[in-house]
């Protein structure tokens, strides 16, 4: 793949460095830290589905308010929607729920603990899902810390597991599904707009199950705490935790950052004993000491391509790039662009009706040049007419040709195995082009592309 050798000069800097969304992943796991002693306090009052639609629907409302304060209320694009439910499903459906129903049987310290297999979950589905490739030592640490959870367990439970505990593995899987389809997700968009677009997508199935459970459920004199742990479900742990988690996600590499999770646990055993007068036992500071040496190791352990001289090594190309498609000018002001590109240098750029991109197949030595608005950059990378705030603003397109159309998502997986965040998956554009784009720290999107036409053009020169 020489076509984009030049960028991997920067992937040393792309990866995850130690304090890479360390604060925002801390301040998650600290909003995160209360939901099982919060979940016990609701959870007995309200009822798991009271409970956990009521989640949603005060997290969608903040996400309205979020996004119109932040001028940011757009579609996020047909092609996110199924990351975006996923994500939501998992993290404010599946684990809410579950973690509920657990807790009804188990002390809260005890589900909290159990929690704590989550990193490990992250870090594996994560593996597989989106290719990261992780050091033998992060997996190890990975398998310490979580065989010390599960034997805390054990010990905490009378030397053997228990219905509940069925109710809590379930609960670590959907959260690991939640934070990988979600970290996914917002490193096309943003963490803000992937928790506050997968709420509302939620908040209509939620309204009709909240009504329901209200509806059928007898609810006992409902106290202070329990309304207060209902709003924390809601405010701390639904809404303000995921944001900042996703954003730590996204920046610090999701197998990573997913092991700050790991302290959760013991954060919460200390809420349970001081907001329910829970008992802590010996053993929770010598598991503590453990689980937290093993998140350490693993936050200095990020993902790890082979490298030669510093740079990426190819083992296994899969792309023949064939030549430059295009090259564009990202611009903020068309107007101005225009005046020295078509007006002093003479170049003879052109529109097609009713588009606002000037481009010419005509110059020599060039397949295509164009000026491409900012806007429409964002139309096609991010479904939205505005950049994403928290992201690099291009200045310039690249587009690589490959020989074969199915050539570019076999491109795009490699790109992301490698480490590479896509602007958006392979996809064939209303013009026939088919295309999957990434976006350079220096502000380059870089395509790797076929033109049909273009292939159309060398083998009539050929003939």
């Amino acid at each position: 793949m020489s076509a984009i050798s030049g960028t991997r000069a920067s992937a040393r800097a792309d990866a995850p460095r130690w304090a890479d969304g360390l604060l925002p992943g801390s301040a998650g796991v600290l909003c995160f830290s209360g939901t099982a002693p919060a979940t016990r306090i609701a959870g007995t009052v309200f009822g798991p589905a009271t409970l956990t639609a009521g989640r949603v629907l005060i997290a969608a409302t903040l996400g309205v308010l979020a996004l119109l304060l932040a001028r940011r209320l757009r579609w996020p694009g047909r092609c996110r929607i199924p990351g975006l439910l996923v994500a939501g499903t998992g993290q404010a459906v599946g684990y809410p729920l579950f973690l509920a129903l657990a807790v009804e049987r188990v002390p809260a310290y005890h589900g909290a603990v159990v929690i704590g297999l989550t990193p490990a979950a992250t870090a594996a589905l994560s593996a597989l899902r989106t290719g990261e490739r992780l050091r033998p030592r992060f997996w190890l640490s990975s398998l310490v810390g979580s065989a010390s959870v599960a034997v805390f367990a054990i010990v905490q439970g009378g030397g053997s597991l228990q219905v509940a505990d069925a109710w809590l593995v379930a609960a670590v899987l959907s959260a690991a599904v939640g934070y990988v389809e979600g970290a996914r997700v917002s490193r096309e968009i943003g963490g803000v707009q992937t928790l506050c677009w997968a709420m509302i997508l939620l908040a209509p199935a939620a309204a009709v199950i909240l009504a329901v459970s209200v509806w059928i459920r007898t609810f006992p004199p409902i106290s202070g705490p329990a309304w207060v742990a209902f709003g924390y479900a809601g405010v701390a742990s639904m809404f303000l935790g995921s944001v900042l988690f996703y954003r730590a996600l996204a920046v610090g590499g999701t197998a990573r950052i997913g092991q700050l999770n790991l302290v959760q646990p013991f954060l919460a055993i200390t809420w349970s004993s001081l907001l329910l007068g829970e008992h802590l036992g010996w053993l929770v500071p010598i598991t503590a000491a453990v689980v937290l040496t093993c998140m350490v190791v693993c936050l200095n352990n990020p993902a790890a391509p082979e490298t030669v001289n510093g740079l990426r090594e190819d083992r296994s190309l899969e792309m023949d790039i064939k030549s430059i498609a295009s090259f564009a000018v990202v611009t903020r002001d068309q107007g101005a662009n225009k005046e020295l590109f078509v007006n002093a240098l003479g170049l003879p750029l052109a529109n097609n009706e009713g588009d606002e991109y000037v481009f010419s197949e005509a110059i020599p030595g060039s397949h295509h040049f164009g000026l491409w608005p900012l806007s429409l950059a964002a139309e096609a990378c991010f479904g939205t007419s505005e950049w994403p705030a928290d992201r690099t603003v291009p200045q310039a397109c690249v587009e690589f040709e490959v020989a074969e159309k199915e050539l570019v998502a076999e491109g795009g997986k490699e790109l992301e195995a490698r480490g590479y965040s896509l602007l958006h998956p392979a996809r064939t554009e209303p013009w026939g082009q088919t295309i999957v784009r990434v976006l350079t720290e220096e502000g380059v999107i870089v395509g790797i592309s076929y033109v049909p036409w273009q292939h159309n053009k060398s083998e009539k020169t050929a003939d």
